[in-house]
């Protein structure tokens, strides 16, 4: 079951405030899926060899693939997708080698790109744009986030700190909202034991195309904690997207209740449920 919360905002002035959101540690590691999910010949990031189904991993993050022997190297080598940068820094593009998407074009001279075997050509793990690594010279350096710039938060906007526990984990400190016309973050909050491992797909399908951060397992901190994106967006209008059982979903909106949060509408894939704005959340 997947729900979603149009035009979530935190109306408790110090909601969450001694909870932290977890947000995943780049620096140490890709966030690795098992080549059995591959659905067209891969190659090696590092070796750039031909992986074998089941022999690698690929990054579902930035895009990263590798065979089973290389996969410590990428993680020493080959940067991940940024979470957060200098808040005065404009984002470049993020660009990684080979295995683009089929029929990929390139964005300078407009023809096919990615079809030759081997690692080739590059593709920006932001915006999803392609290009021809002989026309990397004449693309803009700096990324606009593409088709779906308006659901990402950049890392531009993002502000993380270490926790003060022994294991000393990344945690979102504070979110600055991106001078972006119409921009309402989608925040996906999943649950990867639930069903048929469908919410562990759903996080691995929005890494891609989101920071990381607004990716939530709910196997790794409650509902409450989660929807602390709510006041640190403040006045910002975010999508919430829950997927899971509905277990899941009952646990979230009974944290949504708790929390006091302002839900204007409720979209559940089949059938669609509308709850109107203010409403005292009596499903």
């Amino acid at each position: 079951m997947v729900l979603i919360f149009l035009g979530m905002s935190a109306l408790v002035k110090n909601f969450m405030k001694d909870y932290h959101i977890p947000i995943r540690d780049v620096s140490k590691k890709h966030s690795w899926c098992s080549s059995a999910l591959f659905s067209k010949p891969s190659y090696c990031s590092i070796c750039e060899s031909l992986i074998t189904t089941g022999e690698g991993a690929y990054c579902d993050c930035c895009g990263v693939y590798a065979d089973t022997h290389c996969i410590k190297t990428a993680n020493k080598l080959l940067k991940c997708k940024s979470i957060t940068v200098s808040e005065n820094q404009p984002v470049k593009h993020q660009w990684i080698k080979g295995n683009l998407p089929l029929d990929s074009v390139c964005e300078v001279c407009k023809e096919e790109c990615g079809v030759e075997p081997g690692l080739v050509d590059h593709q920006c793990c932001w915006c999803q744009k392609t290009v021809h690594t002989t026309c990397l010279k004449d693309m803009e350096e700096d990324c606009t986030f593409g088709h779906y710039r308006r659901f990402v938060v950049p890392p531009s906007s993002v502000l993380a700190k270490r926790g003060r526990r022994m294991s000393r984990k990344l945690i979102l400190r504070q979110v600055i909202p991106p001078n972006w016309k119409d921009w309402s973050p989608l925040i996906v909050l999943a649950n990867r034991k639930s069903g048929n491992n469908d919410g562990e797909r759903i996080m691995s399908l929005f890494r891609r195309y989101l920071n990381p951060a607004q990716i939530v397992d709910l196997c790794a901190c409650s509902p409450e904690v989660a929807l602390q994106w709510c006041s640190l967006l403040g006045d910002v209008k975010a999508f919430v997207m829950v997927a899971g059982g509905d277990g899941t979903v009952g646990w979230v909106l009974n944290a949504i209740d708790s929390l006091k949060l302002k839900v204007s509408l409720m979209a559940c894939g089949s059938p669609m449920l509308l709850v109107p704005k203010d409403s005292s959340y009596n499903l």
